[in-house]
């Protein structure tokens, strides 16, 4: 993490400085800073709009290994580093400022082998981010 934001606009081939404003996240072609620097497979470009006045909870559904983890860690990067100042992976992107980023992405092996189900896994997993919720993203 440190070398792309240390290496600015010398990641990938289209580089965006952030703009913090009040509104929706908004990334255009963004792409994944640490796959594009760390293999050479092509990595296809992302569009994210995510709105919380108009839809406070998005899901992303997917079949298997159709990138939906890689789309959220994607979001997750490039909102950590417009937030570090840095320049971003993407023609274009606009988004508010967060006070966390939170994503759930799986259930680790070790959580199902102590004894657990994964559904007992994943509903802590939940417990724990909704007791971070604050009145900016719909809590009390």
């Amino acid at each position: 993490m440190v070398c792309v934001v240390d290496s600015g606009r010398g990641v990938g081939t289209c580089t965006h400085h952030p703009t913090i404003h009040i509104g929706p996240l908004v990334i255009v072609q963004g792409r994944h800073p640490l796959l594009e620097t760390t293999t050479t497979t092509q990595c296809t470009p992302n569009d994210s709009y995510l709105a919380p006045t108009c839809a406070p909870l998005h899901i992303l559904t997917g079949p298997n290994m159709s990138g939906k983890s890689t789309y959220i860690r994607l979001v997750g990067t490039i909102v950590l580093l417009a937030h570090l100042g840095a320049w971003v992976p993407a023609t274009m992107c606009a988004l508010p400022l967060c006070t966390r980023i939170v994503l759930r992405a799986g259930v680790s092996p070790a959580a199902c082998m102590s004894g657990g189900s994964g559904f007992a896994a994943e509903v802590g997993q939940l417990a724990t981010m909704l007791a971070g919720v604050d009145a900016r993203y719909g809590g009390v």
